[in-house]
């Protein structure tokens, strides 16, 4: 991935003291053989699980590194504003991926800059999730990318207009050895940005996205938007589609 790219898995030195709570495993769990976590004692733990890499055992942590606050939440009863549709009874904070392996050290990476809108600019470099109450498995891993690994989870990182949201896909793609988020071949220096976790879903199962995803009239657009991509062996190819509702002429085309 390009070294612009703000978002990016940092590995950090293990210092004495700095840590936070180790491995609470017993000696015959193969946590025990991992490394202590790097995360500071005052993270709050969202998602934790054991991955399976074929080679070696894992255990990836996603984590709040300070405990969050409230977000989308006492609405009182009004439906949510489209930003927080999804997030309905959520939290909001300084939120990352913790990935810890047998005889390596740590690996973080900041999931913050991966939320670009969401939340609002006073916030920037915070995320977003749904909150307990409305709790979802979050590191549902799967081979997204088609490489033959199951390393990979999609994540929603904000809302576009109401009915649409922004996703990413985060894990260890194809051809890196470091966690990171998913880009195109036309564009490895951004991640992909797709309007429905279903999108990557559909990707994952046949290898193809043709969707429209913007209708005409939605929202007053007098122009239709849909997806046209491919993913195979980690690469992903997808662009956009605009075509013009009247005479339904393609009048862009342009790649994610």
């Amino acid at each position: 991935m390009s070294d612009g790219w703000k978002v990016r898995a940092v590995t950090l030195a293990l210092l004495a003291g700095c840590h936070g709570d180790p491995s609470r495993a017993g000696p015959s769990s193969p946590s025990a053989d991992l490394a202590p976590s790097s995360l500071p004692r005052g993270a709050v733990t969202r998602e934790e699980r054991d991955v399976g890499t074929g080679v070696a055992h894992e255990r990836w942590r996603l984590a709040w590194t300070e405990p969050p606050m409230a977000h989308c939440r006492d609405l009182a009863g009004l439906p949510p504003p489209c930003a927080c549709q999804g997030l309905e009874g959520g939290d909001i904070g300084h939120l990352v991926l913790e990935r810890r392996r047998a005889g390596a050290r740590p690996e973080l990476l900041d999931l913050g800059g991966l939320f670009a809108d969401e939340p609002k600019e006073s916030l920037t470099g915070f995320a977003a999730l749904p909150g307990p109450n409305e709790r979802a498995r979050v590191l549902d891993l799967a081979d997204y990318d088609r490489d033959g690994r199951a390393l990979e989870f999609p994540l929603r990182t904000g809302a576009e207009d109401c009915g649409h949201g922004r996703h990413v896909l985060v894990g260890v793609l194809a051809g890196h050895a470091e966690l990171g988020a998913a880009t195109t071949a036309e564009h490895p220096e951004r991640p992909l940005v797709l309007d429905a976790e279903a999108d990557f879903r559909t990707l994952a199962k046949t290898g193809r996205l043709s969707r429209v995803y913007w209708n005409c009239m939605e929202h007053a657009s007098d122009v239709e938007r849909a997806y046209d991509g491919t993913v195979e062996a980690g690469v992903f190819h997808v662009r956009v589609v605009v075509r013009e509702c009247s005479s339904r002429n393609i009048v862009e085309t342009e790649a994610l």
